[in-house]
Protein backbone atom coordinates (compact mmCIF):
# COMPACT_ATOMS: atom_id res chain seq x y z
CA UNK A 1 0.00 0.00 0.00
CA UNK A 2 1.69 3.32 -0.85
CA UNK A 3 1.16 6.82 -1.11
CA UNK A 4 -0.66 8.23 -4.86
CA UNK A 5 -1.71 11.52 -6.05
CA UNK A 6 -5.57 10.43 -5.99
CA UNK A 7 -8.46 11.20 -8.40
CA UNK A 8 -10.67 12.98 -6.44
CA UNK A 9 -13.42 10.61 -7.71
CA UNK A 10 -12.20 7.76 -6.20
CA UNK A 11 -11.63 9.16 -3.11
CA UNK A 12 -15.41 10.82 -2.77
CA UNK A 13 -16.77 7.29 -3.96
CA UNK A 14 -14.86 5.81 -0.68
CA UNK A 15 -15.89 8.63 1.24
CA UNK A 16 -20.25 7.42 0.05
CA UNK A 17 -18.93 3.73 0.86
CA UNK A 18 -17.94 4.55 4.53
CA UNK A 19 -20.84 6.31 4.88
CA UNK A 20 -23.12 3.30 3.85
CA UNK A 21 -21.20 1.06 6.08
CA UNK A 22 -23.26 -0.79 9.36
CA UNK A 23 -20.37 1.57 11.68
CA UNK A 24 -20.93 4.75 10.02
CA UNK A 25 -24.73 4.92 8.10
CA UNK A 26 -26.98 5.63 11.43
CA UNK A 27 -23.86 7.92 13.13
CA UNK A 28 -24.64 11.04 11.14
CA UNK A 29 -22.32 13.52 12.66
CA UNK A 30 -19.82 11.37 11.89
CA UNK A 31 -20.04 11.11 8.59
CA UNK A 32 -20.53 15.07 8.54
CA UNK A 33 -17.15 15.23 10.14
CA UNK A 34 -15.42 12.65 7.60
CA UNK A 35 -16.68 14.66 4.84
CA UNK A 36 -15.37 18.23 5.83
CA UNK A 37 -12.23 16.79 7.01
CA UNK A 38 -11.91 14.87 3.61
CA UNK A 39 -12.48 17.65 1.71
CA UNK A 40 -10.33 19.76 2.95
CA UNK A 41 -7.15 17.73 2.75
CA UNK A 42 -8.45 18.06 -1.19
CA UNK A 43 -8.73 21.16 -1.35
CA UNK A 44 -6.10 22.49 0.77
CA UNK A 45 -3.64 20.04 1.12
CA UNK A 46 -0.72 22.14 2.58
CA UNK A 47 -3.36 24.31 4.89
CA UNK A 48 -3.01 22.95 8.52
CA UNK A 49 -6.80 22.25 9.63
CA UNK A 50 -7.66 23.66 13.31
CA UNK A 51 -9.56 21.89 16.30
CA UNK A 52 -11.91 25.32 16.55
CA UNK A 53 -12.48 25.43 12.75
CA UNK A 54 -14.12 22.07 13.12
CA UNK A 55 -16.10 22.98 15.99
CA UNK A 56 -17.61 25.93 14.09
CA UNK A 57 -18.24 24.47 10.33
CA UNK A 58 -19.21 21.16 11.48
CA UNK A 59 -20.33 20.70 14.75
CA UNK A 60 -21.87 24.49 14.73
CA UNK A 61 -20.11 25.93 18.38
CA UNK A 62 -20.52 28.98 18.61
CA UNK A 63 -17.07 31.31 17.90
CA UNK A 64 -16.58 31.59 21.74
CA UNK A 65 -15.67 27.24 21.26
CA UNK A 66 -12.64 26.96 23.37
CA UNK A 67 -10.87 23.42 22.97
CA UNK A 68 -9.28 23.44 26.23
CA UNK A 69 -12.68 22.91 28.01
CA UNK A 70 -14.74 21.38 25.33
CA UNK A 71 -13.18 18.37 24.28
CA UNK A 72 -16.34 17.74 21.50
CA UNK A 73 -14.36 17.66 19.00
CA UNK A 74 -11.09 15.44 19.95
CA UNK A 75 -13.45 12.77 21.36
CA UNK A 76 -16.10 12.44 18.32
CA UNK A 77 -12.46 12.08 15.95
CA UNK A 78 -11.42 9.53 18.20
CA UNK A 79 -14.39 7.57 17.63
CA UNK A 80 -14.14 8.55 13.62
CA UNK A 81 -11.04 6.86 13.79
CA UNK A 82 -11.84 4.08 15.58
CA UNK A 83 -14.97 3.23 13.03
CA UNK A 84 -12.42 3.18 9.95
CA UNK A 85 -10.36 0.95 11.48
CA UNK A 86 -12.68 -1.18 12.47
CA UNK A 87 -14.23 -1.08 8.60
CA UNK A 88 -11.02 -1.25 7.10
CA UNK A 89 -10.62 -4.59 9.25
CA UNK A 90 -13.89 -6.34 8.05
CA UNK A 91 -15.84 -5.42 5.06
CA UNK A 92 -13.09 -2.48 3.69
CA UNK A 93 -9.83 -5.31 3.65
CA UNK A 94 -10.18 -5.28 0.20
CA UNK A 95 -11.48 -1.72 -1.01
CA UNK A 96 -8.91 0.18 -3.40
CA UNK A 97 -9.25 3.28 -1.05
CA UNK A 98 -7.58 3.76 2.53
CA UNK A 99 -8.42 6.54 4.39
CA UNK A 100 -6.85 6.83 7.95
CA UNK A 101 -7.05 9.94 10.27
CA UNK A 102 -3.43 9.47 12.12
CA UNK A 103 -3.44 9.64 15.67
CA UNK A 104 -3.00 13.30 17.11
CA UNK A 105 -4.12 15.10 13.47
CA UNK A 106 -7.17 15.83 11.82
CA UNK A 107 -5.50 15.59 8.48
CA UNK A 108 -6.72 12.67 7.02
CA UNK A 109 -4.20 10.00 4.79
CA UNK A 110 -4.84 8.23 1.53
CA UNK A 111 -3.89 5.33 0.50
CA UNK A 112 -4.35 2.74 -2.70
CA UNK A 113 -4.52 -0.79 -2.57
CA UNK A 114 -2.17 -1.07 -6.06
CA UNK A 115 -2.69 -4.96 -6.23
CA UNK A 116 -6.50 -4.21 -5.52
CA UNK A 117 -9.22 -6.14 -7.60
CA UNK A 118 -11.89 -3.32 -8.92
CA UNK A 119 -14.82 -2.69 -6.57
CA UNK A 120 -17.85 -1.61 -8.48
CA UNK A 121 -19.20 1.77 -7.94
CA UNK A 122 -21.86 2.14 -4.76
CA UNK A 123 -25.17 3.99 -5.86
CA UNK A 124 -26.46 6.63 -3.51
CA UNK A 125 -28.17 5.15 -0.41
CA UNK A 126 -26.98 1.41 -1.72
CA UNK A 127 -26.58 -0.59 1.88
CA UNK A 128 -23.67 -2.67 2.68
CA UNK A 129 -24.00 -6.32 3.61
CA UNK A 130 -23.54 -6.43 7.28
CA UNK A 131 -21.04 -8.57 9.03
CA UNK A 132 -22.23 -12.12 10.39
CA UNK A 133 -22.29 -12.51 14.23
CA UNK A 134 -18.85 -13.43 15.40
CA UNK A 135 -18.61 -16.46 17.14
CA UNK A 136 -18.81 -16.43 21.33
CA UNK A 137 -15.32 -16.28 22.69
CA UNK A 138 -14.47 -18.59 25.74
CA UNK A 139 -15.50 -17.72 29.20
CA UNK A 140 -13.46 -15.27 31.07
CA UNK A 141 -13.43 -13.80 35.22
CA UNK A 142 -14.87 -10.75 34.68
CA UNK A 143 -14.82 -9.79 38.11
CA UNK A 144 -10.67 -10.08 37.95
CA UNK A 145 -10.43 -8.90 34.75
CA UNK A 146 -12.86 -5.54 35.07
CA UNK A 147 -10.43 -3.08 34.68
CA UNK A 148 -9.65 -4.73 30.71
CA UNK A 149 -13.03 -4.33 29.90
CA UNK A 150 -12.65 -0.42 30.61
CA UNK A 151 -10.82 1.60 28.82
CA UNK A 152 -10.56 4.44 31.77
CA UNK A 153 -9.87 8.30 31.57
CA UNK A 154 -9.58 10.20 34.48
CA UNK A 155 -12.02 12.71 34.46
CA UNK A 156 -11.82 15.54 37.56
CA UNK A 157 -15.19 15.99 38.85
CA UNK A 158 -16.81 18.91 37.10
CA UNK A 159 -20.46 20.27 36.20
CA UNK A 160 -20.22 21.40 33.29
CA UNK A 161 -23.45 23.74 31.17
CA UNK A 162 -23.16 22.81 27.39
CA UNK A 163 -24.45 25.54 25.42
CA UNK A 164 -25.16 25.37 22.17
CA UNK A 165 -25.23 27.33 18.97
CA UNK A 166 -28.08 27.62 17.06
CA UNK A 167 -27.79 25.02 13.81
CA UNK A 168 -27.55 26.48 10.27
CA UNK A 169 -30.50 27.06 8.32
CA UNK A 170 -29.57 24.44 5.99
CA UNK A 171 -28.77 21.59 8.63
CA UNK A 172 -31.87 22.60 10.73
CA UNK A 173 -33.51 20.01 13.47
CA UNK A 174 -36.56 20.68 12.38
CA UNK A 175 -36.40 18.80 8.73
CA UNK A 176 -38.33 15.22 8.31
CA UNK A 177 -35.40 13.26 8.88
CA UNK A 178 -35.29 14.53 12.62
CA UNK A 179 -39.07 14.46 13.23
CA UNK A 180 -38.72 10.52 15.04
CA UNK A 181 -35.81 12.34 17.19
CA UNK A 182 -37.94 15.32 18.51
CA UNK A 183 -41.05 12.81 18.84
CA UNK A 184 -38.66 11.12 21.29
CA UNK A 185 -36.53 14.05 23.37
CA UNK A 186 -40.14 15.64 24.10
CA UNK A 187 -41.34 12.95 25.30
CA UNK A 188 -38.06 12.21 27.59
CA UNK A 189 -37.39 16.46 28.26
CA UNK A 190 -40.91 17.17 30.41
CA UNK A 191 -39.10 19.92 32.74
CA UNK A 192 -38.04 23.84 32.30
CA UNK A 193 -34.70 23.78 33.24
CA UNK A 194 -31.77 21.63 30.89
CA UNK A 195 -31.57 17.80 31.68
CA UNK A 196 -28.80 17.00 34.53
CA UNK A 197 -26.68 13.99 32.58
CA UNK A 198 -25.09 11.97 35.25
CA UNK A 199 -21.92 10.33 34.31
CA UNK A 200 -20.66 6.98 35.96
CA UNK A 201 -17.22 7.13 37.89
CA UNK A 202 -17.18 3.75 40.11
CA UNK A 203 -15.12 3.63 42.95
CA UNK A 204 -11.60 2.20 43.21
CA UNK A 205 -8.72 1.31 45.09
CA UNK A 206 -5.15 1.16 44.18
CA UNK A 207 -3.81 3.11 41.76
CA UNK A 208 -3.43 3.39 38.01
CA UNK A 209 -0.05 2.81 37.83
CA UNK A 210 0.32 -0.20 40.27
CA UNK A 211 -3.63 -1.32 39.58
CA UNK A 212 -6.74 -0.82 40.55
CA UNK A 213 -9.84 -2.71 41.87
CA UNK A 214 -13.19 -2.09 42.90
CA UNK A 215 -13.51 -0.79 46.07
CA UNK A 216 -14.68 -3.99 48.83
CA UNK A 217 -16.62 -2.45 51.65
CA UNK A 218 -16.13 -5.15 53.61
CA UNK A 219 -12.47 -4.87 53.21
CA UNK A 220 -11.01 -1.58 52.42
CA UNK A 221 -10.78 1.58 53.92
CA UNK A 222 -13.09 4.81 52.68
CA UNK A 223 -9.70 6.99 53.35
CA UNK A 224 -8.29 5.80 49.82
CA UNK A 225 -11.05 5.19 47.44
CA UNK A 226 -10.47 6.85 43.60
CA UNK A 227 -13.58 7.75 42.46
CA UNK A 228 -12.18 10.11 39.25
CA UNK A 229 -12.65 7.05 36.57
CA UNK A 230 -14.89 6.63 34.12
CA UNK A 231 -15.35 4.19 31.04
CA UNK A 232 -14.67 5.48 27.03
CA UNK A 233 -18.25 4.62 26.96
CA UNK A 234 -19.24 7.06 29.68
CA UNK A 235 -17.35 9.68 27.79
CA UNK A 236 -18.52 8.94 24.39
CA UNK A 237 -21.80 8.65 25.05
CA UNK A 238 -21.29 12.11 26.71
CA UNK A 239 -20.01 13.64 23.85
CA UNK A 240 -23.03 11.61 21.39
CA UNK A 241 -25.28 13.21 23.94
CA UNK A 242 -23.85 17.06 23.37
CA UNK A 243 -23.76 16.67 19.27
CA UNK A 244 -27.49 15.62 19.69
CA UNK A 245 -28.99 18.28 22.17
CA UNK A 246 -26.78 20.65 19.36
CA UNK A 247 -29.12 19.48 16.57
CA UNK A 248 -32.28 19.97 18.82
CA UNK A 249 -31.04 23.45 19.96
CA UNK A 250 -30.97 22.30 23.63
CA UNK A 251 -28.87 22.80 26.75
CA UNK A 252 -27.73 19.70 28.94
CA UNK A 253 -25.90 19.95 32.02
CA UNK A 254 -22.84 17.25 33.19
CA UNK A 255 -22.65 15.89 36.21
CA UNK A 256 -20.39 12.69 37.70
CA UNK A 257 -22.25 10.48 39.96
CA UNK A 258 -20.04 10.83 42.25
CA UNK A 259 -20.84 14.96 42.92
CA UNK A 260 -24.65 14.04 42.77
CA UNK A 261 -26.78 15.40 44.79
CA UNK A 262 -30.38 15.42 45.06
CA UNK A 263 -30.82 18.81 45.29
CA UNK A 264 -29.55 19.32 42.16
CA UNK A 265 -31.75 17.56 40.39
CA UNK A 266 -34.74 20.48 41.26
CA UNK A 267 -36.62 21.17 38.32
CA UNK A 268 -34.66 18.80 36.27
CA UNK A 269 -34.90 16.11 33.82
CA UNK A 270 -32.44 13.32 34.35
CA UNK A 271 -30.51 11.16 32.55
CA UNK A 272 -28.00 8.67 33.96
CA UNK A 273 -25.44 7.36 31.77
CA UNK A 274 -23.79 3.82 32.99
CA UNK A 275 -25.18 0.70 35.34
CA UNK A 276 -25.71 0.94 38.82
CA UNK A 277 -23.07 -1.10 39.22
CA UNK A 278 -20.80 2.04 37.85
CA UNK A 279 -23.12 4.92 38.38
CA UNK A 280 -23.60 4.47 42.04
CA UNK A 281 -26.04 7.44 42.28
CA UNK A 282 -28.91 5.40 40.46
CA UNK A 283 -28.78 3.03 44.24
CA UNK A 284 -30.57 5.65 45.60
CA UNK A 285 -33.02 5.81 42.66
CA UNK A 286 -36.38 3.79 42.72
CA UNK A 287 -35.84 2.37 39.44
CA UNK A 288 -38.05 0.05 37.07
CA UNK A 289 -37.47 -3.95 38.43
CA UNK A 290 -38.58 -5.05 34.40
CA UNK A 291 -35.13 -5.21 33.35
CA UNK A 292 -32.59 -4.78 35.92
CA UNK A 293 -28.70 -5.12 36.26
CA UNK A 294 -27.47 -7.64 39.00
CA UNK A 295 -24.01 -9.51 39.72
CA UNK A 296 -24.60 -12.89 39.26
CA UNK A 297 -24.11 -14.91 42.52
CA UNK A 298 -22.36 -18.16 43.33
CA UNK A 299 -24.36 -20.94 42.03
CA UNK A 300 -26.11 -18.82 38.99
CA UNK A 301 -25.05 -18.60 35.75
CA UNK A 302 -21.78 -16.83 35.53
CA UNK A 303 -20.90 -16.18 39.01
CA UNK A 304 -19.83 -12.57 39.44
CA UNK A 305 -20.74 -11.13 36.02
CA UNK A 306 -22.63 -8.64 35.56
CA UNK A 307 -26.01 -9.64 33.71
CA UNK A 308 -29.49 -7.62 33.05
CA UNK A 309 -32.17 -9.62 33.97
CA UNK A 310 -35.15 -10.03 32.46
CA UNK A 311 -38.07 -10.52 35.59
CA UNK A 312 -40.54 -11.32 33.63
CA UNK A 313 -39.52 -13.30 30.21
CA UNK A 314 -42.24 -13.76 27.90
CA UNK A 315 -42.71 -16.18 25.16
CA UNK A 316 -39.59 -18.19 26.07
CA UNK A 317 -37.09 -15.26 25.52
CA UNK A 318 -34.31 -14.95 27.58
CA UNK A 319 -34.30 -14.25 31.64
CA UNK A 320 -30.20 -12.89 31.53
CA UNK A 321 -28.06 -11.14 28.85
CA UNK A 322 -24.13 -11.38 29.30
CA UNK A 323 -21.52 -9.54 27.98
CA UNK A 324 -19.46 -11.77 25.98
CA UNK A 325 -17.61 -13.76 28.82
CA UNK A 326 -13.93 -13.10 27.07
CA UNK A 327 -11.68 -10.06 25.88
CA UNK A 328 -12.01 -8.59 23.85
CA UNK A 329 -15.67 -8.45 23.57
CA UNK A 330 -17.73 -9.16 20.25
CA UNK A 331 -21.27 -8.43 22.09
CA UNK A 332 -23.03 -6.30 24.68
CA UNK A 333 -26.41 -5.72 25.92
CA UNK A 334 -27.48 -2.29 27.17
CA UNK A 335 -30.63 -0.81 28.46
CA UNK A 336 -33.05 2.10 27.94
CA UNK A 337 -35.41 3.15 30.31
CA UNK A 338 -37.44 5.71 30.25
CA UNK A 339 -39.72 6.43 33.46
CA UNK A 340 -41.04 9.25 35.80
CA UNK A 341 -38.78 10.94 37.92
CA UNK A 342 -38.68 10.95 41.54
CA UNK A 343 -40.36 14.80 41.37
CA UNK A 344 -44.23 15.03 39.66
CA UNK A 345 -43.29 16.50 36.27
CA UNK A 346 -40.01 15.06 36.17
CA UNK A 347 -38.52 12.09 33.36
CA UNK A 348 -35.33 9.81 34.44
CA UNK A 349 -33.47 8.45 31.21
CA UNK A 350 -31.21 5.56 31.98
CA UNK A 351 -28.54 4.47 29.24
CA UNK A 352 -26.56 1.48 30.35
CA UNK A 353 -24.88 -1.56 29.52
CA UNK A 354 -23.41 -4.53 31.40
CA UNK A 355 -19.72 -3.11 30.04
CA UNK A 356 -18.96 0.31 29.07
CA UNK A 357 -19.61 -0.50 25.45
CA UNK A 358 -23.40 -1.42 26.14
CA UNK A 359 -23.55 2.27 27.45
CA UNK A 360 -21.97 3.58 24.51
CA UNK A 361 -24.30 1.41 22.55
CA UNK A 362 -27.01 2.64 24.09
CA UNK A 363 -26.04 6.44 24.17
CA UNK A 364 -25.73 6.28 20.51
CA UNK A 365 -28.93 4.41 19.59
CA UNK A 366 -30.47 7.26 21.28
CA UNK A 367 -29.44 9.73 19.27
CA UNK A 368 -30.47 8.69 15.54
CA UNK A 369 -33.84 9.54 14.38
CA UNK A 370 -34.24 5.57 12.82
CA UNK A 371 -33.17 3.71 15.74
CA UNK A 372 -35.70 5.73 17.96
CA UNK A 373 -38.52 4.97 15.42
CA UNK A 374 -37.91 1.22 15.85
CA UNK A 375 -38.60 2.42 19.58
CA UNK A 376 -42.02 3.65 18.92
CA UNK A 377 -43.17 -0.06 16.09
CA UNK A 378 -41.70 -1.70 19.41
CA UNK A 379 -44.41 -0.52 21.13
CA UNK A 380 -46.86 -0.11 18.86
CA UNK A 381 -47.54 3.55 18.82
CA UNK A 382 -49.20 5.35 17.01
CA UNK A 383 -47.06 8.77 15.10
CA UNK A 384 -47.47 11.48 16.87
CA UNK A 385 -48.48 10.07 20.01
CA UNK A 386 -45.93 10.81 23.15
CA UNK A 387 -43.45 7.59 24.42
CA UNK A 388 -45.03 6.35 27.72
CA UNK A 389 -42.83 5.27 30.04
CA UNK A 390 -40.69 1.79 28.67
CA UNK A 391 -37.82 0.08 28.64
CA UNK A 392 -35.22 -1.87 25.90
CA UNK A 393 -32.78 -4.18 25.77
CA UNK A 394 -30.43 -3.52 23.40
CA UNK A 395 -28.36 -5.79 21.82
CA UNK A 396 -24.39 -4.44 20.35
CA UNK A 397 -21.93 -6.08 18.25
CA UNK A 398 -18.77 -4.84 19.43
CA UNK A 399 -15.55 -4.88 16.87
CA UNK A 400 -12.27 -3.44 18.29
CA UNK A 401 -13.74 -2.07 21.15
CA UNK A 402 -16.35 0.04 19.46
CA UNK A 403 -19.89 -0.53 19.36
CA UNK A 404 -20.65 -0.99 15.38
CA UNK A 405 -24.61 -2.61 14.87
CA UNK A 406 -27.14 -2.14 17.55
CA UNK A 407 -30.43 -3.81 17.43
CA UNK A 408 -33.91 -3.72 19.89
CA UNK A 409 -33.36 -6.85 21.91
CA UNK A 410 -36.79 -6.85 24.25
CA UNK A 411 -38.83 -3.91 24.51
CA UNK A 412 -41.84 -3.47 26.75
CA UNK A 413 -44.24 -0.66 28.35
CA UNK A 414 -43.76 0.27 31.80
CA UNK A 415 -46.89 0.35 33.64
CA UNK A 416 -47.18 3.57 35.69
Amino acid sequence: MKTVGLDRSLVEEQVHRLAASPGLQHAESLCQLLRYLVDHALDKPHEHIKEYQIAVDVFNRAESFDPRLDSTIRVQTSRLRNKLAEYYATLGASDPVVIEIPRGSYAPLFNIRTAAAPVPALPPGTPLLELAEPPRARRWNWSAGVLVGLAIGALVGWLVAIRQAPSRPAEAASSSDKAELHAFWNSVLKSPEPPLVVFSNAEFVGRPETGLRYFNPKTDSRDHIEDLYTGVGEVLAIGELSGLFRTLNRQMVVKRGGLLTWDDTRNRDLIFVGSPNENLSLRDLPLSQEFRFRPMKEGEPRPGDLAIVNEHPRGGGPSLFFATATVPLSEDYGLVTLQPGPQVGQNTLLLAGTTTMGTEAAAEFVCQNANVAQFRKGLGLTPGRPYPPFAAVLHARVARGVPVETAITVIRALTR
